[in-house]
């Protein structure tokens, strides 16, 4: 949440924004990672965190669309398949919350 605001968008990119990218990134993997183990070992995921997949996903996203936009190196396949877990935690939240549909 402290970084969030500093991630570099298209139009201000600067050098502070760049560590700030980093910790989200890792945090939004993490993220995905404890709820997907959690979907795993009960078979449903956790209702109250759909807010944070969505917003875990898009930060991968801007991760991704980022260094291809600066041409460094990202593993996409593992980003993109984190950014999947999350959607289909989403997708599975949907019959019980509308709103994890949408942000689907």
């Amino acid at each position: 949440m402290v970084h969030r605001p500093f991630i570099p968008s298209s139009r201000k990119a600067s050098p502070v924004s760049f560590p700030s990218l980093a910790i989200c990134t890792n945090a939004a993997r993490s993220a995905i990672h404890v709820l997907d183990r959690y979907y795993e070992r009960v078979g449903v995921p956790y209702y109250h965190w759909h807010h944070s997949l969505f917003v875990s996903g898009i930060v991968l996203l801007l991760n991704i669309w980022g260094a291809k936009r600066s041409g460094s190196s990202v593993p996409v396949d593992k980003e993109m398949g984190e950014v999947h877990k999350a959607m289909t935690m989403l997708k599975a939240l949907e019959p019980r919350w509308h709103s994890a549909g949408r942000l689907w």
